[in-house]
């Protein structure tokens, strides 16, 4: 039971830590033509190159020191406890970037390989050392060694090899020469590179380029996973349970996802660790931009990218949010205290429409059908086609924001309309069809109309051929205001700070401040953050952008607030392991009582004798299985008497003490008789002779568990 838990535990925070490379880390590689203007793609370290071309999966940092030293890294080391000790001692021969890649076939374990390599600038004698010394030690001495097996090293000459032993064996040679260590589990790969050959580099196939298209930043860190053949095992899953589902929403197309990150910013004239390029973020605006100094503020740079591989966006759900690219730009149709705003383009309502219709007709024919018939009855009591007429009347592109209210924050949606004249006489067409209870009113020259319905009334008003539609009155007015005056969302400061070139077209663009959508996380940070400022603003803005066969969001934040995004994710992630904790201890205590209870009953119907160990109780049917399982196994702690005993000899994951003479009443809420194995959070849950359970800190903790064990 351990075993798995703690599995699915680690895989949860490798990706996690893995993902941490979205800050973008350090220096980052950015080409350079002869005039210094920066070239459309970036060069890759010898570090990523060294990726292998068939990779299932890899993580990419520029400067894993710097990854190393962020309080989100020490949050995680919190939840994960010793094992990350090992990242670290890794850490101790690696200056510069450093990446992982899993290579092979999912299906076939055999094929399974793993490659490493990091930037150092230690001799090869001194880093074969510290791996001896330094590396081993500290994995045999970490819950890693327990659960994966124990490592042993070797070394032979230019070459040396780490062995971990467990359940499986895993091999894996080293080898260092001009200031990169490598490493890989292949069969003589190493030995092939130390001589000078190399296999293909993921950089030089399609997918990498697909991934860079349109990036001029450097490359501060990269996470790549190809899902095909996750995909192809969701398929047969899917398609279970809703037949045609699969198909009908195009997953197959999906291929691969990355997030690529640009590093943090730094001084120009300092050069990488590698060598090879400077920092893009400091550079002068006439290096970084052929265009003009305007553009620092109309083009902020992307800080991260996240994209997914779609072989064909004509399938399913890619024709609804993979648009081809167009100018998007409802910004100044909203006020500008919008904390949160999406801008999407379309071709119509119409066409996203019917791509909807086509995907559902898919997994159910008969669904075609009554929209056909509703559409033709609609029409005669109408007068017009709600489809092609009303719907596709809504075109070019549509947008939604969260805007500030008198009775708390609320929509509003914008939509540009093809034909304004067309849409009043529509409006006033179903007025009249569904006997609508509409009012209007005139503000700055507008018409802005009241709608009651089922569900509550709503206004809009058309206003520069863009409707805007929202469930407060007020809120239309606010637009109006915006739209006519230029006091708008366009204008505001923090959103021209990450907003993407309005000029560039893209499938959809997206602004939040998270700040005034949660201003909670202002007091997340008013603790962490020194800066006077912190808590005025956190804004967030990117771009989706449809590529050819890669579907991209740039994804870009205030260069001033990185740190202020590393202190809320800190926060964010301290908060999320305190309620992980709680529900996990709640679940706990719920198990353990309920087996008192059991154990209970069992000893009124044996003579006041309890259960000579809690196994006994499930085939009578008194217990389920699940109630023995331990839900804070693979919880980060100090270890009482050895992960050995984390399973019960007696199959189950909690510590039973059967107890003797029964002592009279009122010294029952004394007497241990069930307990977690070991030590968690600087405790343990355990359960008492008279029924109650309670959670216990140490050292008492430690002293019921050696109690329990009988020791």
């Amino acid at each position: 039971m351990k075993t798995k838990k703690m599995k699915r535990f680690t895989a949860i925070h490798t990706v996690s830590i893995l993902l941490g490379t979205i800050h973008g880390l350090g220096s980052g590689v950015t080409a350079q033509n002869e005039t210094g203007v920066v070239s459309s793609t970036p060069v890759a370290s010898h570090v990523l190159r060294a990726v292998p071309a068939d990779a299932m999966a890899f993580a990419y940092t520029h400067d894993l020191d710097a990854v190393l030293d962020q309080p989100m890294f020490d949050e995680l080391a919190k939840q994960v406890g010793a094992g990350l000790n090992v990242l670290k001692a890794a850490n101790e021969i690696v200056e510069g970037g450093a990446v992982v890649a899993f290579s092979g076939t999912l299906l076939n374990p055999f094929s399974w390989r793993v490659t490493l390599a990091a930037e150092t600038i230690m001799p090869r004698e001194v880093v074969f050392d510290r791996l001896e010394n330094g590396f081993v030690p500290t994995w045999n001495q970490s819950p890693l060694a327990k659960s994966v097996g124990k490592a042993q090293f070797w070394k032979d000459g230019d070459f040396a090899r780490v062995v971990i032993v467990g359940k499986w064996m895993l091999s894996i040679g080293f080898g260092s020469k001009d200031g990169m260590i490598y490493a890989s589990s292949g069969a003589g790969v190493v030995e092939a590179w130390q001589k000078g050959d190399t296999n293909a580099s993921f950089v030089d196939g399609e997918e990498f380029k697909h991934l860079t298209d349109g990036w001029t930043e450097s490359i501060g860190g990269l996470t790549f996973v190809d899902l095909r053949p996750v995909v192809a095992m969701a398929a047969t899953t899917m398609n279970s349970s809703i037949p045609r589902s699969f198909e009908a929403l195009g997953l197959g197309q999906l291929r691969s996802v990355v997030v690529l990150t640009a590093p943090q910013t730094s001084d120009a004239s300092t050069p990488s660790k590698s060598g090879r390029g400077v920092e893009v973020g400091k550079r002068p605006i006439a290096e970084r931009n052929p265009k003009s100094a305007a553009s620092e503020v109309a083009s902020p740079s992307p800080s991260a990218r996240i994209a997914l591989g779609v072989d064909d966006f004509g399938a399913g759900v890619w024709r609804l949010v993979a648009h081809p690219s167009t100018s998007v730009n409802l910004a100044g149709a909203f006020p500008s205290d919008t904390s949160a705003f999406v801008n999407w383009g379309m071709s119509s309502a119409a066409e996203m429409l019917q791509t909807v219709m086509i995907t559902l007709s898919q997994i159910d024919p008969a669904i075609a059908k009554e929209y056909a018939q509703e559409r033709e009855d609609f029409r005669k009591e109408v007068g017009f086609d709600p489809h092609a007429d009303f719907f596709g009347n809504f075109g070019s592109e549509f947008a939604w924001g969260w805007v500030p209210a008198e009775d708390g924050a609320t929509f509003l949606v914008a939509i540009r309309l093809r034909d304004a004249a067309a849409f009043d006489a529509q409006l006033r067409d179903l007025a009249r069809a569904f006997r609508l209870e509409m009012s209007s009113s005139i503000h700055r020259g507008v018409a802005v109309h009241r709608a009651q319905r089922k569900m509550g009334p709503f206004s809009f008003a058309e206003v520069k051929g863009v409707l805007l539609v929202s469930p407060t009155y007020s809120v239309v007015e606010r637009a109006i205001d915006a739209a006519l005056t230029g006091n708008s969302l366009a204008k505001k400061e923090t959103y021209a700070a990450v907003r993407g070139d309005p000029a560039v077209a893209s499938s959809a663009k997206f602004f939040m401040d998270t700040i005034e959508l949660a201003p909670e996380i202002a007091t997340l940070l008013e603790s962490h953050s020194k800066e006077p400022d912190s808590k005025k603003s956190l804004p967030v803005g990117g771009d989706l952008t449809r590529h050819d066969g890669m579907l991209t969001l740039d994804v870009t934040w205030r260069n001033d607030r990185i740190g202020l995004f590393s202190t809320a994710l800190t926060s964010i992630m301290a908060s999320m392991h305190q309620a992980r904790v709680q529900a996990i201890r709640t679940c706990c205590e719920g198990n353990m009582k309920g087996i008192l209870i059991t154990c209970f009953i069992y000893a009124n119907e044996h003579k006041n004798e309890w259960p000579p160990e809690l196994g006994v109780l499930i085939p009578t049917g008194d217990l389920v299985p699940e109630m023995l399982s331990g839900p804070c196994v693979g919880v980060a702690g100090n270890e009482v008497g050895g992960a050995e005993n984390d399973s019960n000899a007696q199959g189950t994951y909690f510590l039973y003490r059967r107890p003797g003479s029964i002592p009279n009443d009122a010294n029952r809420g004394t007497v241990p008789v069930i307990c977690e194995p070991r030590i968690h959070e600087g405790g343990a849950v355990v359960g008492f002779l008279d029924g109650h359970v309670e959670w216990v800190e140490s050292p008492r903790a430690e002293e019921i568990i050696q109690f329990v064990r009988g020791k």
